[in-house]
């Protein structure tokens, strides 16, 4: 191999090595954030993930133990409400719902606030479901608000 040659081929060398430096750097980090779950607590507002857009929005109100778990009790803002229930933006506000902590990370997408107060009938529903020993939901905000306008719409009939 002449001089020029050989030196061509460590030039070449060293710029696949660098791309795939990078490469395994870039993909590391995608693959890490990707998998991380948000850091939630209590008083942030997010918007969350849902196929169609949404005027649904969580308020975190407090965060505690159960069964081995860890329930996220919740208000929701901005549900649109469904046919036959009439409001004046056409939307609700549920004060509390209880879900398990992987269900919230999982429908979560943009922290939009960090001072937030819950709905205002919070405190009295989390009572409520403590007194009656309620559970958690473990599917994500958008099915269990799904199933609360398919209950409120069958209830308004």
């Amino acid at each position: 191999m002449k001089p020029q040659s050989a030196m061509a081929a460590r030039k070449i060398s060293r710029c696949i090595l660098l791309f795939l430096c990078i490469q395994f750097a870039s993909t590391t980090g995608m693959a890490e954030n990707e998998t991380s779950e948000p850091i939630l607590r209590p008083h942030q507002l997010w918007s969350i993930k849902s196929v169609e857009p949404t005027t649904t929005k969580v308020v975190i109100g407090r965060i505690e133990e159960w069964n081995d778990m860890h329930a996220v009790h919740v208000s929701l803002l901005g549900v649109p409400a469904p046919p036959g229930l009439v409001t004046p933006d056409g939307t609700m506000t549920v004060s509390h719902m209880p879900f398990e902590m992987s269900a919230i990370a999982g429908s979560v997408d943009q922290l939009l606030e960090s001072d937030v107060a819950p709905g205002a009938e919070f405190e009295e529903g989390y009572q409520v479901w403590k007194s009656e020993k309620g559970g958690i939901y473990s599917i994500t905000v958008m099915q269990a608000v799904g199933l609360l306008s398919e209950m409120l719409e069958q209830n308004s009939q």
